[in-house]
């Protein structure tokens, strides 16, 4: 319960800063963020659900609908970090229309969406230089 509580507050917390400071500041936040030193014993399947639990919170948030991609991946990114998880953060514009879409990567997998549908977009920001879809 207390994992749903830190989401909610969370998915508001980001939707502040990006509204009062802009994405720049977040992307500049997020440069500077370090490595885990450990990471923590977590399958690819528990990073998954902690990514579910993301989605389901956001779904009855009262920002679900202003809360969308970059909302639930800088959730994701700042509680997979917190585990010790060493969890990427990708930003893409669309190669055809006009779209951005946001995303984390673990271990160069896709882990909060659709990888054929992400496959769709061109880095403009990550959290990682190592190789992979962030690339």
């Amino acid at each position: 319960m207390l994992t749903k509580i830190k989401i909610y507050y969370l998915f508001t917390y980001y939707h502040i800063l990006l509204k009062k400071h802009g994405i720049k500041f977040l992307f500049d936040k997020l440069s500077g963020v370090q490595k885990p030193i450990k990471e923590m014993d977590f399958s690819l399947n528990d990073i998954k659900k902690i990514c579910m639990e993301i989605e389901e919170v956001r779904a009855k948030h009262v920002l679900k609908d202003k809360a969308l991609c970059l909302h639930r991946s800088l959730v994701g990114y700042k509680l997979l970090r917190e585990k010790g998880i060493d969890i990427n953060l990708c930003i893409g514009i669309a190669k055809k229309d006009f779209e951005a879409h946001a995303w984390l990567l673990y271990e160069n997998e896709v882990i909060n969406d659709d990888k054929n549908y992400v496959s769709n977009f061109n880095i403009i920001f990550q959290t990682s230089t190592e190789e992979g879809l962030c690339e």
